[in-house]
This record gives C-alpha cells, structure tokens and sequence, in this order.
C-alpha cells in the first residue's frame, strides 16, 4: 500500500468517525428494517430484498453484548462470529462464556470466526477438518447449532476457498456471496467499501451482506485506534478492578497493594482518576503520576473553595471561576483556601507548611523538566499529596458547608474578591 493509499484511509478513518456510534448504529438499523428483511444464513436465498446482518468478534464480547441488545429491542435477528483463539477474550471464562449465552438468549445466532493463522492451514482438506472441528467446540460449548464460518484476518490465499460450505458450513466469503450479493465492511474501523448508509440507501443492491464489529463502536466519536483502545483497555480494567479487587474485598485473602494502596481513597473520589493513576503507579512513571495527583490536589481544593464562595456570595460557579484563574496558584493555595474556610489548609490536612513548601517546589522542578530527583523520593511525594487529598476529603465529608447568607453584607462581586485578594496579598 503506498502512502497516497494510506492517507486515504486514515482521512475515511476521520471523516467517517461519527458514523461508528451507538446512536448511529440504531439508525442504521431503522434503515435496514425499512427495506430489507432479515434472514439467517441457512434460510438466505438469492430473492430480493434479503440482508445478512453479521458481526465478527474480533475485540469485545461487552461491546458484542451491547450490540445485541440494541438488535433484539428492535426485533432483529444477526449472526456473532466467534474465535475461539481471540487474544482479547477467552470463551472458557465464566463471565465471558455467559456472555455469549446472553447473546443467544435475546434470539441471535453464533458462528465460527475462523483464525487460519492459528493452524497455519495449508490445504482445503486441512480447512474442512479445521472449521468441522470447531464448529463442534462451540456447538457442545453452547449447545447450539452451527450454520456459518468467516474468515479471520482475511488473505487473498485464505479468500481463495472459496466453496459454498467449508466444513459443513456456510462459507460467508464463498464466491455464493462474494459475486452476487452486496456487501459492505466496517473492517479497521473505517467503510472498507461504501458507508452503510449509502449502501443501504441504494436502489441497485438487492441484497446484501453487512458485515460489523462490536468493539469497533462506542458510544461516542472516536477514532478508529482509540475505539480498539478503549474495548481493549475497558476489558483488562474490569478483570483487574471488577473481578479481582473486588473479589478480594470479601475474601480472608490480602490485597498487597504496597504503597499504591495510598491511591485507594481515590476509587470512591473518582474511579477513572483512579484507574489512571493507579497504571502510572505499577508502571513506575512516578513523575507523571506526582503531576496528576498535584493536578488532582489543587483541583480539590479550588473545588471545595468554589462551592464556598458560591455558597457565601449566592453567585453561580461560572463567576467564581473567573476571577479564581489567574488569581490562584500552587504557592498561595493554602493561604486561599484559610481565608475561605477560616482553617488552615495543613490542620485540616494534618501536613506541615514545610512539607508543602518542598513538594511544591518538586512540582515546579518537574513541571519546568528537571527529573534529576530519583523515582524513590517522587513516590514518596506521591504517597504524600494522596495522604493529605484523602485527609481533606475526609474532612470534607464531617463537615457543614451549608450556611446562612441572610446576614451576608450586599456589595459587589468584584469588591468581595478585592477582599479576598487583599487577605491573601495578591
């Protein structure tokens, strides 16, 4: 492929991102439903105004999942192909394997995604033998029938099997479908082809074969990569924080976190912020990680401010904002936020201004990209503003923020900050 081509598709990859929504998929499957009947497979004959609505799972079986809800709601039937050799999810684990029973039980049907590559077939006797055997794995797997089988990570070699059935099953890449039926692909994340909805719109297709894959959308734009991203990142998430930290949570068995465990207060906070810092934590970018959490800190606290100074001032966020930004820095912050709440930041956070003072200035140092500090006393900075995030938050939660501003004095907004501003010398 030259690079003219390539530039070509990753601009398709662009121009086309809001096209591979959940949203857009909805309507896209109004506009089949209006022109085209759904038919299976084993039941499709070469009569107009058919369509094969087909998914290869390649990425998520959550997505997959998703999918199939949105099919069986608008009373549609689709056929998942499924891999036994996926890299991205393992049918032999429970929460997967019912997973795919849910799929079946809303009424959809499943075939094999085959991956000639895992068997490195050579020949059409070796193919037959290759899908018959696993059609049989999912068959007794799930208890279902097996019609069909599609091709993984097709090949002009691999498309040169060509025959109605291999294996005993229909071949959705026979040269049946591939002469005279339509076809359109999602396959990358951008319209191999046509866009569905050109297709679908179109007077000279009479029927057709659409081929989709779940983890390729979201619910959301987003870019053909950041789509594979977010199904494949979403799925190693909730194995680690769904499945095992919570399953540990009712064990007698210990979650050793060693000094991660400091980020735990954050999971009630804010879980993605969690998730984030906790990755950057147990891949040891320390220096990435204090930044975040010096982020997350003074964000915190500019937050608690906000809300008070709403509170007191009876004027909306957006105003407090505005004069806050240019205003607040990681130096005065503590002075900020005593003159708001009448307590000292480190009594309330139970640190020391010396403490503050020299994390502040690692910040800086970092901030400004001296990384001359070993990784060992950046972690200790971080265990330090995730301790006093979690003390503030603490006495957040045994605190009153709700006040009477009946006796408040009624001046303008710009001579109460002037107030702040001179308590604060600034």
């Amino acid at each position: 492929m030259g690079v003219e081509d390539k530039h070509r598709i990753n601009r398709a990859g662009s121009d086309y991102c809001q096209d591979f929504t959940e949203a857009n998929y909805i309507k896209l499957l109004g506009m089949a439903k209006d022109k085209y009947r759904f038919v299976e497979y084993k039941t499709f004959d070469m009569s107009p105004g058919q369509i094969l609505w087909r998914h290869d799972v390649d990425l998520s079986l959550e997505r997959s999942v998703k999918f199939a809800e949105i099919e069986q709601k608008a009373g549609v039937v689709a056929t998942y192909f499924i891999n036994p050799h996926s890299e991205f999810y393992n049918l032999h684990e429970k929460w997967q394997f019912e997973k795919v029973r849910y799929i079946i039980k809303l009424g959809h049907k499943i075939g094999v995604h085959f991956d000639a590559a895992f068997y490195q077939t050579a020949s059409s006797v070796e193919l037959d033998f290759q899908v018959k055997k696993e059609a049989v794995l999912l068959s007794k797997l799930f208890d279902v029938e097996i019609a069909a089988v599609s091709f993984h990570n097709t090949s002009p070699a691999l498309l040169e099997y060509d025959a109605f059935k291999l294996g005993g099953l229909i071949n959705c890449y026979s040269k049946y479908f591939r002469q005279d039926v339509g076809y359109c692909s999602d396959s990358m994340g951008y319209w191999r082809y046509d866009r569905l909805a050109d297709v679908l719109q179109s007077e000279s297709i009479a029927s057709v074969q659409v081929l989709t894959h779940p983890g390729l959308w979201q619910a959301d734009p987003a870019y053909p990569r950041e789509r594979v991203f977010r199904a494949s990142f979403g799925r190693a998430s909730w194995t680690l924080y769904s499945y095992r930290d919570k399953w540990l949570e009712g064990s007698t068995d210990l979650n050793v976190y060693g000094p991660a465990e400091a980020l735990v207060f954050l999971k009630s906070w804010d879980i993605e912020s969690y998730k984030i810092c906790d990755y950057l934590w147990n891949m040891h970018r320390f220096t990435t990680l204090f930044i975040e959490l010096h982020r997350l800190y003074k964000g915190l606290i500019c937050q608690l401010c906000r809300h008070k100074l709403c509170q007191l001032w009876g004027v909306g966020a957006s105003k407090v904002d505005q004069l806050m930004r240019d205003e607040v820095s990681s130096a005065n912050l503590g002075c900020f936020f005593e003159v708001v709440f009448g307590e000292e930041l480190n009594h309330v956070s139970d640190s020391t201004s010396a403490s503050h003072k020299i994390w502040t200035e690692v910040y800086e140092q970092l901030m400004s990209g001296n990384e001359a500090l070993s990784s060992e006393i950046i972690e200790e900075g971080c265990v330090y503003l995730c301790g006093i995030m979690e003390r503030v938050k603490s006495w957040v939660e045994n605190s009153s923020f709700v006040e009477s501003t009946e006796d408040m004095p009624k001046f303008d907004i710009g001579e109460k900050w002037l107030v702040v501003k001179q308590q604060l010398k600034i």
